[in-house]
């Protein structure tokens, strides 16, 4: 078994195998109003917050590439979040305050992190990893990037300024864990 059609082209032995993506619990990953959450959490409304897929000190999760693109900004107004030590709820809160979704790893198969921030309608970032191209090419607000610092921080910008809920959650209906 391998969560993603990619992966299932990497096989090297015989392709006796089947892609059963991991779904995602629409019970518990949903969209709240972000100025509720925001209150709630006590997170600044007059920031812009990304939330950054894993730990900052996590290599593979390539924080270093993430930070730079940031940088790039130089703006006050701007929070980044990891996620790192959070229980399921919290993350599920943390996408609906946030602004938008950053993933800048490696490598991945199917994430987690892109599949719930779209359930929870969040614009995503993230490099061309695991399936992650094939579930958010066709949404608005959500961008595919390459390592390059500039791109990043393009695709960062743009999702900034889209400024609005995506329709992620109706494009993984075949995901929901909860039917």
């Amino acid at each position: 078994i391998v969560v993603s059609p990619k992966l299932y082209k990497k096989l090297w032995f015989s392709k006796q195998a089947h892609t059963i993506p991991c779904g995602v619990d629409f019970d518990l990953f949903y969209t709240e109003d972000k100025k509720k959450v925001r209150n709630r959490l006590d997170i600044p409304l007059d920031k812009t917050m990304v939330l950054f897929s894993s730990s900052f000190a996590n290599p593979d999760n390539n924080f270093n590439l993430a930070e730079k693109a940031i940088n790039l900004f130089n703006q006050k107004d701007l929070i980044v979040m990891e996620l790192k030590g959070y229980e399921r709820y919290q993350i599920r809160d943390l996408m609906n305050a946030a602004d938008i979704s950053l993933m800048t790893t490696f490598s991945e198969g199917s994430p987690q992190f892109i599949k719930e921030s779209m359930a929870c309608n969040i614009p995503i970032v993230s490099t061309d990893v695991g399936d992650v191209k094939d579930n958010i090419e066709n949404i608005k607000g959500c961008y595919i990037t390459s390592f390059e610092i500039e791109d990043v921080a393009d695709k960062i910008e743009k999702a900034i300024l889209f400024n609005q809920r995506t329709n992620g959650r109706e494009s993984i209906n075949f995901l929901d864990n909860t039917i």
